[in-house]
């Protein structure tokens, strides 16, 4: 919908796949595919998330799926191949 100057007030599109969900470093947030192929995040910070809860986190089942689903969808996106790649995060702090 354009407003009087000719900019765009508000628009709205119908998206395909979506993935959401939540991640151990306090963020809901999304990814959709536009039908012209451009692929947008939309995330919002819910919490705040101390280093250490967030490794713990990210031993956590439910945190672990997560993040593997929105990696191997993600790369089989980019990369066109019908399945993606994951790999789990590496503290490299000690």
């Amino acid at each position: 919908m354009a407003t009087e100057d000719g900019s765009i007030g508000h628009g709205e599109i119908r998206i395909g796949d979506t993935v959401v969900g939540d991640s151990a470093f306090g963020q809901r947030g999304g990814r959709v595919k536009d039908p012209f192929g451009t692929i947008w995040w939309v995330v919002a910070q819910v919490e705040d998330v101390a280093e250490e809860e967030m490794w713990k986190r990210l031993r956590m089942p439910e945190y672990v799926e997560a993040m593997k689903v929105a990696q191997e969808t993600f790369d089989a996106e980019m990369t066109g191949r019908g399945s993606g790649r994951s790999s789990a995060p590496v503290r490299t702090d000690g």
